[in-house]
């Protein structure tokens, strides 16, 4: 849907067309009053004339009259086009963004309509009231989504699920040195994901953003994913660099017994050096976008394969990290959620984050998710996971 904006608030546009209102009327006041004193002018003359100078006075009166019928009949014509118009700007400003609003409000009210987003229009008073639906629709959609998860969650009843629940919580917006964080999860089943995200302080400032996923769900993905993300904390908090992050979290598949695999993306931000530094073990690529630059973004590619009991060997990459500048990262349940025969590319992702006019971590978070959910009538084929992570100094 096509968004329309006004630049022109409500209260102004109807103040203009009162001013015009006024106007029009002062000019046909002045039009009668100029037609009034003619007449009465050629009436007196008509009266002290001669019988010659009477008729020619008359011949005057009658011409002044047809000029009056005419001014009245333009007045006239301007009064109804200026009532014409006034319905048809008001209709454009106010009634047709109303019943848009309306519409898509009522749309979002049908039963398995609520991931359909609501996009605001008209004068900034109406943009205002569509804006807040929105965010009513988001609050109504992640309260059913928790419901729903809750009572997959008591299918699941065990204290080892809710004791891996517990501890694999993580802080939506956690604080960081010179940072803006903000990230989701969505479990696909249940209430617990085989995603795990993380902002990790380390000495001198830095910040160490972890994004893994193990392959599977439930109790057995959230054991595995606990172990991982142990060795990789401890890991990055020793000093280790992402890439070496990423050798000790493959050896922690060395003794598993399942088979299990992850793909994961280590990011460092360094605010005093201005830098980035990040490892990727086959996670999907993610994105570093310049502040400022809508059109423009770094992919952090993968520099290694998926950690397994295969092993390998990961390198660390690094880009320069401005104030402004944000790395947005997600899991591959985002751009697979679309339907069996077509997934989110890469090009269709990037039209959507750059429709957004803001970079703020929890609001982009929240478009993001809002907007690809729009478009998936699969959403839950896999856990989802979006973060994102701007510097502000």
């Amino acid at each position: 849907m096509e968004q329309r904006t006004g630049g022109l608030s409500l209260r102004t546009r109807m103040a203009l067309l009162g001013v015009v209102a006024i106007v029009a009327l002062v000019v046909i006041g002045v039009l009668v009053r100029l037609a009034y004193v003619d007449v009465a002018t050629s009436t007196k003359a008509v009266q002290n004339a001669t019988v010659d100078q009477r008729d020619a006075a008359i011949e005057g009166l009658a011409g002044v009259a047809r000029r009056m019928a005419v001014a009245l009949t333009v007045a006239g014509v301007a009064a109804l086009a200026l009532v014409a118009s006034s319905f048809v700007l008001l209709r454009r400003w106010v009634l047709e963004p109303l019943d848009d609003l309306r519409r898509q409000l009522r749309g979002v009210a049908r039963l398995g309509h609520r991931e359909q987003v609501i996009v605001p229009s008209g004068p900034p008073e109406l943009r205002a009231v569509g804006t807040d639906a929105e965010s009513m629709r988001r609050a109504l959609l992640a309260e059913t989504d928790a419901a729903r998860a809750a009572d997959e969650g008591l299918e699941q009843e065990s204290p080892v699920v809710a004791a891996l629940r517990a501890d694999l919580a993580t802080v939506s917006d956690p604080i960081a040195a010179g940072l803006e964080v903000h990230g989701r999860v969505e479990a696909a089943h249940g209430v617990l994901a085989g995603d795990w995200w993380g902002a990790l302080p380390l000495d001198d400032d830095r910040t160490a953003l972890l994004l893994l996923d193990v392959a599977g769900h439930g109790e057995l993905a959230g054991l595995v994913l606990q172990r991982l993300r142990s060795v990789m904390t401890v890991a990055l908090r020793s000093g280790v660099d992402p890439g070496t992050a990423l050798t000790r979290g493959a050896a922690s598949f060395r003794d598993a017994a399942d088979g299990r695999f992850a793909t994961a993306l280590v990011a460092v931000v360094d605010p005093a050096a201005g830098t980035v530094s990040w490892a990727n073990a086959g996670h999907p690529a993610g994105w570093l976008l310049p502040s400022g630059a809508c059109d423009r973004r770094t992919p952090l590619a993968p520099t290694g394969p998926l950690l397994s009991s295969l092993g390998g060997s990961w390198v660390t990459e690094t880009a320069p990290f401005t104030a402004g500048d944000v790395v947005l990262v997600w899991s591959d349940g985002l751009v697979e959620a679309r339907d069996a025969d077509r997934e989110m590319s890469d090009d269709d992702l990037a039209r959507i984050v750059s429709g957004i006019p803001t970079r703020e971590p929890r609001e982009l978070v929240a478009r993001v998710l809002a907007d690809v959910r729009a478009q998936s009538p699969d959403w839950r084929r896999d856990d989802v996971t979006l973060v994102a992570l701007r510097r502000v100094g």
